[in-house]
């Protein structure tokens, strides 16, 4: 997926959260063990799902030309393979 996409949904999330926009998407990011742990939380968590994404919709065939599964909080509906890699975004149950 192209890094514009990403960087847009961080907006998003930092946004939501704070109320201002992010001034520069490669700071506040945490180290890869403390991503781990973020993720292996979630992964224990009830309202943490895989959830299909359509990408590309073909409306001659009426279908989408790629699926990709995501991992989605199902209480905030954010995906939290971005989410969970910034200090700054917070986890809804306070779990992190």
């Amino acid at each position: 997926m192209a890094s514009c996409w990403w960087g847009n949904r961080m907006t998003y999330y930092y946004y939501r959260e704070n109320k201002q926009f992010l001034p520069n998407q490669e700071e506040g990011k945490v180290d890869d063990t403390t991503y781990n742990e973020r993720l292996a939380i979630c992964e224990g968590c009830e309202l943490y799902e895989d959830r299909e994404t359509g990408i590309g919709y073909n409306f001659e065939t009426e279908s989408y030309e790629e699926t990709v599964t995501t991992k989605v909080c199902t209480d905030c509906n954010c995906e939290m393979t971005v989410k969970a890699k910034y200090q700054i975004v917070k986890c809804p149950l306070g779990k992190w």
